[in-house]
C-alpha cells in the first residue's frame, strides 16, 4: 500500500507514467512487481518498465534453488528467509499474489528486466518470475550472471560483472522509456488533433509533466536502485552523468561483504572465490 501510495503521489504531481520506472532489489524486487500488479488492479496507468535484481518473489520458499544453491549462496538460506516470512505476511497467506507475485496474474504489466546471479538460493524466483511474465505475454528480459551472489550489483565499484549488468539494464531502460514516451506522444498527438477538430476554441488543460521522476523500492544505503529521468538526465545506481558533460567522480567503494575473506585466505567454501575479487588488501572481518 505504501509503494502504491508513492506511485499515486507521483501521478497526482503531474509526472507522466511514461517517465517512471520501478526498481527494487531482493524483497524490494518482489515489492516492485507486486506494486505493478496492485497499480494495474486499481486501474492506474502503468510505468514504462521495471528493473528487479535478485527478486524475492515467492515467500512460500518453493523454489528448487533453495536447496540446489544452498552451498553456493554465501548470504541467504531457507532458514534465514523463513524466520522473517511472518513479519511480512502478518497472518496472511504467503501465496497471495500481492505477497508473492510469482503467483500473481502478471498480464498487462510493462516490460520487465530481471537480473540474478547463479550463486543464490533465490535464483529460481527470478527464473520462475520471468516464465510467469512470458506466459502472460509480458515483454521480459532475464539476465543471469554466473558465479555471483545475491544482489551482486551493489558492488559495482569493485566488481566488473556488477558494473556490466547495470550497464545492460540501463541500456534496456533507456529503450523502454524512449519507447513509452514515443507511444505516449503519438497518443497525445492523436487526442489533441481530435480535440482541435471538435473544439477549436478549447484550451488544452492537461496536467503539466514534471521534469523527472524517481521511485525507490526500497531505499537503502548500499543497494538502492535509483531511476530518474528527464530530457537531459539519467540516474542509475547513483551513477549520474548529465548528457554532454564529463562523468562525475566515482562514488566511494562499497564495503566488502561480511562473507569476504582476506586475499590469500585458504578456504574451500564459496566465499574463497569471492575473496580475490571483493576483499581489499589486508582486509579482515570485524
Amino acid at each position: 500500500d505504501d509503494a502504491l501510495a508513492a506511485y499515486e503521489a507521483l501521478l497526482r504531481g503531474g509526472t507522466a507514467p511514461s517517465d517512471i520506472a520501478f526498481a527494487g532489489e531482493s524483497a524490494g524486487g518482489g515489492l516492485a512487481i507486486a506494486t505493478l500488479v496492485n497499480a494495474r488492479d486499481h486501474g492506474l496507468p502503468l510505468p514504462a518498465a521495471a528493473f528487479v535484481m535478485s527478486p524475492y518473489a515467492d515467500l512460500t520458499l518453493a523454489g528448487t534453488t533453495m536447496e540446489t544453491k544452498r552451498e553456493a549462496d554465501p548470504l541467504l538460506s531457507r532458514e534465514a528467509l523463513q524466520a522473517r516470512v511472518t513479519d511480512y505476511t502478518s497472518g496472511q497467506d504467503a501465496a497471495l499474489g500481492l505477497i508473492s507475485p510469482i503467483f500473481a496474474d502478471l498480464s498487462g504489466l510493462p516490460p520487465l528486466i530481471i537480473q540474478a546471479g547463479t550463486h543464490e538460493v533465490l535464483l529460481d524466483d527470478a527464473v520462475r518470475l520471468a516464465q510467469q511474465a512470458a506466459t502472460a505475454d509480458v515483454e521480459v528480459t532475464l539476465d543471469i550472471t554466473p558465479g555471483v551472489p545475491h544482489v551482486f550489483q551493489a558492488y559495482y565499484p569493485i566488481l566488473d560483472e556488477a558494473a556490466a549488468a547495470l550497464d545492460r539494464a540501463g541500456q534496456l531502460l533507456s529503450a523502454h522509456l524512449a519507447s513509452a514516451e514515443r507511444v505516449t506522444g503519438e497518443r497525445k498527438g492523436r487526442t489533441q488533433g481530435m480535440n482541435r477538430a471538435r473544439q477549436r476554441s478549447t484550451v488544452d488543460s492537461s496536467t503539466p509533466r514534471s521534469a523527472a521522476a524517481c521511485l525507490f523500492v526500497p531505499p537503502s544505503a548500499q543497494a538502492s536502485t535509483i531511476f530518474a529521468r528527464s530530457a537531459r538526465y539519467w540516474a542509475v545506481f547513483a551513477r549520474l552523468v548529465p548528457t554532454g558533460s564529463a562523468a562525475p567522480a566515482p562514488p566511494p567503494p562499497a564495503p566488502a561483504p561480511l562473507w569476504a575473506r582476506p586475499i590469500g585466505a585458504a578456504s574451500s567454501s564459496p566465499a574463497s572465490h569471492w575473496s580475490a575479487k571483493l576483499a581489499p588488501p589486508n582486509w579482515t572481518p570485524t
